[in-house]
């Protein structure tokens, strides 16, 4: 196998694709292409008669602005993929659905018409899951992406992807080398690595669209990170849980009737609201009674966000565990990190990534991991991918 960085792979070479399939959002990139990720929305929906998505040749009409438009060959039924089904009733899978073969194909085949229009005998995908999934979901899964996925182009061209080997790691350990290896220049952490060292133990929140997970793991003494699956568990809610509970506050709020006749409040004014704990409304920030109604909806807001996370972090992990290490990732970590900082109050607490890249949290780890397992990155790193899963201790 060769080790390089594989920029304009050849047929006769192996084209490595790092992936999280997310509940929000895809993700991807060719291993070592930092920089050039790609992103769109976890949906997809069929129009028309609906199709096999395994077995079926496709015609892409379309993959402009994240959308992606399979049009089966000869009929006027067909998927969209990404932005264009948002919205339009489309469908997004989590828990034991997404790893189903029906599933997750029209994603998978989006992410590669978007990341590698070309033709490639020997896909090799490298792809995160989450850390509570199953040993049978894990096996649904890798079948679910080993195989042929073949489009054929509005222009009668025919692009084929031969996927011949998956590679897997869990969210919690890709977010764990986002924060400790360094390769082709990208940021680090601000965590100063000397606090990860043999004997360290370490939580890793990974906050998410709708579900969080927490990643307990210590460094043994010969350098392996050993993640300990009985302590570490899903928690049901994340980033869109909380604007979710936002938007309803404030649009039913009494003192803030120019909110009440809305379908939805802007992502901008929700996203201002979470951080100047006040509200805009016609560009002019409100004042008196309605900037106290919408800090009493923000608050609630809040605190129905943190609470379970508050009861995780105090009821089932502060007897007894002690953490040297508190580590955050996710894109959902990024927009609720000044909450997590007075949730954990804990000294040696940092993002994993600059917080503007951290959505990339976990295709940026498993991707260094592999590039130091295939000796592509000559820096000495530690705790890479090698790593020991124990039920508790």
């Amino acid at each position: 196998m060769s080790t390089r960085i594989y920029v304009t792979p050849t047929t006769n070479e192996t084209l490595y694709i790092v992936i999280d399939f997310g509940n929000s959002d895809v993700k991807a990139m060719i291993l070592g292409h930092f920089g050039n990720e790609i992103l769109f929305p976890h949906m997809w929906r069929h129009y028309g008669k609906e199709y096999n998505m395994i077995a079926s040749e496709y015609a892409n009409s379309a993959m402009n602005n994240g959308t992606a438009v399979f049009q089966f060959k000869g009929e006027t039924d067909g998927y969209l993929v990404g932005v264009d089904a948002v919205g339009r009733n489309g469908t997004k899978f989590a828990g034991a659905q997404k790893f189903k073969a029906e599933n997750i194909r029209p994603l998978l085949a989006g992410v590669l018409i978007h990341l590698y229009p070309k033709t490639h005998r020997h896909v090799h995908l490298i792809a995160t899951y989450p850390q509570n999934a199953t040993e049978q979901q894990l096996q649904e899964f890798r079948e679910s992406l080993i195989g042929l996925t073949s489009v054929v182009l509005p222009n009668k061209d025919k692009l084929e992807w031969h996927i011949r080997e998956v590679s897997m790691m869990p969210e919690g350990r890709a977010a764990f080398n986002t924060m400790v290896l360094t390769n082709a220049g990208r940021k680090k952490s601000k965590m100063p690595l000397e606090q990860i060292k043999p004997g360290a133990s370490m939580m890793i929140y990974d906050g998410g669209s709708f579900i969080s997970a927490v990643t307990i793991a210590r460094i043994s003494q010969d350098g392996k990170l050993i993640i300990n699956a009985a302590q570490s568990f899903p928690i049901e809610n994340g980033i869109s849980s909380l604007f979710i509970a936002l938007d309803r506050n404030l649009r039913n709020s009494p003192d803030l009737p120019e909110l009440s006749g809305l379908d939805s409040i802007t992502p901008q004014m929700l996203n201002d609201a979470m951080v100047h704990k006040n509200i805009r409304i016609k560009g002019i920030w409100v004042t008196g009674d309605k900037e106290v109604a919408a800090r009493v909806a923000i608050d609630d807001a809040v605190a129905g966000f943190r609470s379970p996370i508050d009861m995780a972090y105090v009821n089932r992990l502060s007897s007894g565990i002690d953490f040297d290490v508190i580590a955050v990732s996710g894109g959902g970590g990024a927009g609720t990190y000044d909450y997590l900082i007075d949730i954990f109050q804990h000294p040696a607490m940092a993002t994993v990534e600059p917080l503007d890249e951290m959505q990339f949290g976990a295709i940026h780890g498993a991707a260094k991991a592999f590039i130091a397992k295939l000796g592509i990155d000559k820096t000495p790193v530690r705790y890479v991918w090698e790593a020991v899963e124990s039920q508790g201790e």
